[in-house]
């Protein structure tokens, strides 16, 4: 009894599914290895100021800091910039500057702030900038974007440097406006001196008469010499790119017309071959017919 309900459910299954049942491979699924907690030295906020093997900066740009950011009570600078050190396990080893606030107490940096990475921002890999006035700059931005609620004070001082940096992107946007203007007005003026009338010892481009020959005339052979001699040199390598293109596209329809004229006599001659063979064969039939009467 059991061997027929088995017989019955292999054929029931081959009459649902349209074959036999078969055994599925088994799923090799790897065990998830356990991941290791992240290095703490890999975080910016590890390498505080006060971390044994920190870079520390040279003494003229702390020189500067100290005068933007003061001293605390306690007699430590509010302002530090260091650099982790060259082995750290830091995605990038960029300048760090750090606030003295001692209510920090958390075992990354106690008592320091993480204020600024220096770095570009091309996440997930940035590259390290330069130790400049900039970071100054960003300081005022800084306490622009709320830095006494989260530092207790405002870099006023650094007021200066972010005017600076501010001056400076002004005029290179100053110097990009006048090359871009000071370009336009050489392409305008090769396109005028191309197009202008020139009648001086050369005769009028548009003036194109023949003297009566089969040559040019003077005026005419002169105006094809001059036609592209005062143009820009982009636009005489579009002129030519444009040429060439031409060209080829040219020699590609001939090409296709020369195969389709080819095909065309072919199919004739042979509509004219099948033609010939019907008219043979009727004739052959109506002979036939004939001898037999």
């Amino acid at each position: 009894m059991a061997r027929r309900s088995g017989q019955n459910t292999m054929q029931g299954f081959q009459r649902n599914f349209g074959r036999k049942p078969t055994r599925m491979p088994s799923f090799n699924t790897p065990v998830q290895q356990h991941q290791r907690a992240l290095d703490p030295g890999a975080l910016y906020h590890y390498w505080y100021p006060e971390r044994e093997g920190v870079e520390q900066a040279p003494q003229a740009f702390r020189d500067q800091l100290l005068g933007v950011g003061g001293v605390h009570p306690d007699g430590t600078p509010n302002l530090a910039c260091v650099r982790p050190p060259a082995r750290a396990p830091i995605r990038c080893r960029c300048w760090l500057v750090f606030y003295h606030k001692p209510e920090v107490t958390h075992w990354l940096s106690p008592g320091w702030l993480l204020v600024l990475a220096w770095h570009n921002g091309a996440e997930p890999t940035p590259q390290p900038l330069p130790l400049d006035a900039r970071i100054l700059a960003n300081l005022h931005l800084q306490s622009l974007k709320g830095g006494r609620e989260i530092y207790g004070r405002d870099f006023d001082n650094a007021r200066q440097y972010f005017d600076h940096v501010v001056t400076i992107m002004q005029h290179d946007h100053e110097q990009q406006e006048k090359q871009k203007q000071a370009y336009t007005d050489d392409r305008r003026a090769d396109y005028w001196d191309a197009t202008k009338i020139k009648n001086i010892g050369h005769g009028s481009k548009f003036a194109l008469h023949h003297d009566g020959t089969v040559f040019p005339s003077h005026g005419e052979r002169n105006w094809l010499l001059e036609r592209g001699r005062y143009l820009p040199k982009d636009v005489r390598d579009r002129d030519e790119a444009e040429t060439a293109v031409l060209a080829r596209s040219r020699t590609a329809v001939a090409q296709v017309d020369k195969e389709a004229v080819d095909r065309y006599a072919f199919d004739r001659q042979l509509s004219e071959l099948r033609v010939k063979q019907q008219i043979r064969e009727l004739v052959a039939v109506r002979r036939r017919d004939m001898s037999r009467a």
